[in-house]
């Protein structure tokens, strides 16, 4: 009883978050304002005591008892996986499930790709709130994705790494399930870009990027149009309620003057 509970803790202390839920307001129990984990770690040169509070407007992360800013820093002192059994669905599940999986595993062992991955999303972030503006700025957003293809750049070198240092280890482990001296399987990395020079890369990405940008502003220009055309409608509905309630009232008031 409670080993899921259990698993979910250790494995919090080391990204602080669940591996079940994105939402750190589904740790918390009804009725209370946060929830708690802690562990202790020590080796042979240091004890580290990691606190983690998953509060309702964000979490609060303390190493011996100092309050930490990056959650990459739990990465020095614990690194921990998980395997479930939906975890085979990687193989037929979508591209964004394994990049995702790809992304958990490599920040473990390289908190510069934690941080290039953070930075990345929040570029993204930036570049399709710039799409949105009734008033595009085409400056902002070429510097934005500029910076977008020099860290996709590195991500993508990462985990071209991570795969080709994987697939022997797997291999291994394959050999003594299958008890096969000849048969191997492997791991292929297929990504959208396959240039490894980084100029090459960096022109191929400029080149898709500038394709796409005119049907990512068509797409954006038509969900605020959507957008615009539901307020007005709330609007309309708000303003024919109002006038129902007027009415009623003044034909209350008719009735009560015969």
């Amino acid at each position: 009883k409670g080993k899921t509970n259990l698993v979910e803790s250790i494995y919090s202390l080391s990204l602080a978050k669940s591996f079940r839920t994105s939402n750190s307001n589904e740790l918390l129990m009804i009725n209370k304002d946060f929830a708690e984990v802690k562990g202790i770690f020590i080796n042979e040169n240091y004890k580290k005591i990691i606190e983690i509070a998953f509060l309702k407007d964000g979490k609060k992360i303390k190493i011996n008892n100092t309050l930490v800013k990056k959650t990459s820093e739990l990465n020095n002192i614990v690194s921990a996986l998980y395997f479930i059994p939906k975890d085979t669905n990687l193989l037929k599940d979508v591209p964004k499930n394994r990049r995702q999986f790809l992304n958990s595993n490599i920040s473990k062992m390289n908190e510069n790709y934690l941080k290039n991955i953070i930075q990345y999303e929040k570029l993204l972030k930036e570049r399709n709130d710039a799409l949105k503006a009734l008033r595009l700025n085409f400056t902002l957003i070429e510097i934005i994705t500029n910076k977008l293809i020099e860290l996709s750049y590195e991500i993508f070198k990462e985990r071209v790494d991570f795969i080709k240092k994987l697939n022997p280890l797997l291999n291994e482990v394959y050999k003594n399930i299958s008890l096969s001296e000849t048969q191997k399987i492997s791991i292929r990395y297929i990504p959208f870009i396959k240039e490894l020079n980084k100029a090459e890369y960096e022109a191929h990405a400029k080149e898709l990027y500038k394709n796409s940008l005119e049907e990512d502003i068509k797409k954006y220009k038509e969900a605020k149009l959507k957008e615009i055309d539901s307020m007005f409608e709330n609007f309309q509905k708000n303003v024919n309620n109002i006038k129902q309630k007027i009415n009623a009232r003044n034909n209350s008031t008719i009735k009560s003057m015969e």
